[in-house]
């Protein structure tokens, strides 16, 4: 039998993989380490305060947020909207995103689409299977936007 190389050896949370499958259907595995969606809420109205979305954690029991976008306003109310992104209902638990005016979203197809806010607890792992949104400015207006919550499944 030839020699296949030199030994090595790893675990799928050491090696480096970009597959970001997500689907309940795969029963193959996939590495946990590649930044993927972690969770989503479309069409989010933002014309009342306080819980406006419960995004339930996509196939993952522990989970480490990088990245936040905001994007698809529906109405020009960026200058008014302030979101804030948490672990918990009602502002409980750890605070993902602090509360934070879109400012630099516009709707209607303005020429920012997206907005990214930062991430303020980016070495928090999650265990919970909700990521909550909520509404601390609202926009005055019949407004929506979709949130996407990107990192690592450390499941």
């Amino acid at each position: 039998m030839a020699n296949p190389g030199p030994a090595s050896a790893g675990t799928t949370n050491s090696v480096a993989t970009l597959i970001p499958v997500n689907t309940q259907t795969n029963s193959n595995p996939v590495d946990t380490n590649a930044l993927r969606l972690l969770a989503e809420g479309r069409s989010i109205s933002v014309n009342s305060s306080g819980d406006v979305a419960v995004m339930p954690v996509i196939n993952a029991t522990r989970w480490n947020v990088q990245a936040v976008v905001a994007a698809n306003l529906s109405a020009n109310a960026g200058t008014s909207v302030a979101i804030g992104v948490y672990s918990g209902a009602l502002q409980v638990g750890t605070t993902i995103v602090s509360p934070v005016i879109l400012s630099s979203l516009v709707g209607f197809g303005g020429a920012t689409v997206a907005y990214r806010p930062s991430v303020v607890n980016v070495s928090f792992v999650g265990t919970g299977q909700n990521i909550y949104v909520n509404c601390q400015t609202t926009a005055g207006t019949a407004c929506t936007l979709d949130v996407f919550v990107l990192g690592y499944d450390l499941s």
